[in-house]
């Protein structure tokens, strides 16, 4: 019988006092967490639960056995222990997120619940955002929640996971949804596109980015390190910068930043300088393979092997032994050679240049422009074609085509082909072959020498010339005319610069229009010094006595 308020003991208990204190005893069987104040109570199984001022639930708690202690608060004890612990948490009424762990400890004070967890913990996402990425894992050795501000802390070694990828470290914070967390304390991560190392990262895996700091990252047989990475959560591409070292077996760049796309397999860097087989390349930009395999770069230069090659843009890089790019500027030694668009190619111990769109180069012996050039070191040729100009010791050769060697001593010129020499004479013909100092012109040449006397300029015309520093002979049809218009046609004729004479052989034709002189003779010998011309066995008009020795000119 049990008693209640004031009466007596053998009076009849009202029977709606009976059976409150009724109701009240199995409430208190039912939930095993009241009972006197401040005393332990033990559940063998159970859940606790905490919901929002809609009636929406907040959290959830169920374990094998429940150990609760203190003061009531909401309902609910100041203090319990989980064993073998299971948690939910929800948002707007919905899972978000589930964590197990061997025991969880839990508080509840006036600012808030908050979950302790040890003995290895396990944390999985359940939010719809995480799509066909799948669910965000964490592991850990314990861990902390805030359910309040739906903060997590992990600590003593921890995992985390997405997909493919796979994240450790030594310690975790993160929203208890996982969508964002933070990583520190020896970062490891793993993924099909290789290796990060980092002191700390935070990912966004809802956005699927990540950010680290310190950081080495490998693919293959590549490593990039930097102060500060940004790329998404695979790491398949994203930018390093500070101070960032990419390295493979082809060599090493350095840059203050570089941009990665493994999946379309490049690496670009910005002022970066490449270091590696045999070679330094510096550009603004320059672009790799996954190997470091230079594709292209701008405003770069080579130097490799004692040259120097520059280019606005280059491309087609094989192994840094060859390039093609546009504004080349190539040097060597004495060589420098330039053109709009160009080709370099290593052969051998030389380069073979190959220019396009108008191209110049030159050496200490010469130099040669045209629409296109051949340079080739090894051979030591210089083929030209296009608006050929070459000049060397003073002369300058024109023409449509060029096969020299690259001293310009034994040149071959082609196509209209023009020359002036150093003292001012020139020599147009077909076609010109340069033998050392003498030149051969044919395909129907005129030479203009330059005379030291008063008569002014000599023009010789025939079928070919040959012509040095000694003076010039003509043969094959050919036409002698001073600067007075006086002629003379004849099939061999010769200047010999050291006389200032001119002798035309073969049998001559001479033909004075100032005078009205028509001469025939054997052989014609013009002084031009003393301005005076004399025709042997000469016939024809005018008296010869009057005509032999006198002034012509």
């Amino acid at each position: 019988m049990l008693a209640v308020g004031c009466a007596r003991q053998n009076e009849p208990v009202p029977a709606q006092i009976v059976r409150e204190a009724a109701r009240r005893e199995v409430e208190a069987a039912r939930d095993n967490l009241s009972g006197l104040k401040g005393a332990a109570m033990v559940m063998k199984g159970g859940e606790l639960q905490g919901g929002d001022a809609q009636g929406r639930p907040l959290w959830s708690l169920g374990a094998s056995e429940i150990r609760a202690s203190g003061q009531m608060r909401g309902g609910l004890p100041a203090r319990a222990t989980l064993s073998n612990a299971r948690a939910t948490l929800y948002r707007e009424g919905k899972p978000e997120s589930s964590l197990r762990a061997p025991q969880i400890t839990f508080f509840n004070s006036a600012n808030g619940v908050r979950l302790q967890l040890q003995g290895g913990i396990s944390l999985q996402s359940a939010g719809p955002w995480t799509g066909a990425r799948g669910a965000v894992k964490v592991r850990a050795v314990r861990g902390d929640v805030d359910v309040k501000t739906r903060v997590i802390s992990a600590s003593g070694g921890v995992a985390m996971s997405q997909g493919g990828v796979e994240v450790t470290g030594q310690t975790l914070r993160a929203q208890t949804s996982l969508q964002k967390a933070e990583i520190a304390g020896k970062v490891r991560a793993k993924s099909p596109n290789g290796q990060i190392e980092a002191v700390s990262a935070t990912y966004d895996w809802k956005k699927g980015r990540l950010a680290a700091q310190t950081v080495t990252a490998r693919r293959e047989d590549t490593q990039i390190t930097g102060k500060m990475l940004e790329a998404d959560t695979a790491a398949t591409r994203g930018v390093l910068r500070g101070n960032v070292v990419a390295k493979s077996a082809r060599g090493s760049a350095r840059a203050p930043r570089i941009d990665f796309d493994w999946g379309k397999d490049f690496i670009s860097a910005a002022n970066a300088i490449f270091e590696g087989q045999g070679a330094t390349v510096r550009a603004a930009k320059v672009q790799t393979d996954k190997q470091m395999r230079i594709a292209s770069a701008s405003d770069l230069t080579l130097q490799k092997d004692g040259a120097t090659l520059r280019a606005a843009f280059a491309n087609g890089f094989d192994g840094l032994e060859r390039l093609r790019g546009r504004e080349v500027r190539f040097s060597r030694g004495d060589l420098t050679f330039s053109a709009p668009s160009a080709e370099a190619r290593k052969s051998g111990a030389g380069w073979i240049l190959t220019a396009t769109n108008g191209a110049r180069g030159q050496n200490a012996s010469g130099r040669v422009s045209a629409a296109r050039v051949m340079w080739d070191e090894s051979s030591k040729r210089v083929e030209a074609s296009g608006g050929v100009t070459m000049q060397k010791d003073g002369a300058t050769l024109s023409g449509a085509t060029l096969s020299t060697d690259t001293k310009f001593q034994n040149a071959r010129l082609s196509g209209n082909v023009r020359g002036k020499m150093k003292d001012g004479s020139t020599l147009s013909s077909g076609k010109l072959e340069k033998r050392g100092e003498r030149y051969f012109a044919s395909d129907g040449a005129t030479a203009r020498l330059k005379s030291s006397g008063a008569v002014g300029d000599v023009t010789l015309r025939g079928a070919q010339i040959e012509a040095d520093a000694a003076g010039a002979t003509a043969s094959g049809g050919v036409t002698v005319t001073t600067a007075t218009g006086a002629k003379a046609h004849a099939p061999r004729a010769v200047y010999n610069r050291k006389t200032g004479k001119i002798t035309a052989t073969g049998g001559v034709d001479f033909f004075d229009p100032a005078r009205g002189l028509r001469q025939h003779g054997d052989t014609l010998v013009v002084d031009l010094g003393r301005k005076t011309v004399s025709l042997s066995n000469s016939r024809g008009q005018a008296d010869m006595k009057l005509f032999e020795g006198k002034d012509l000119f």
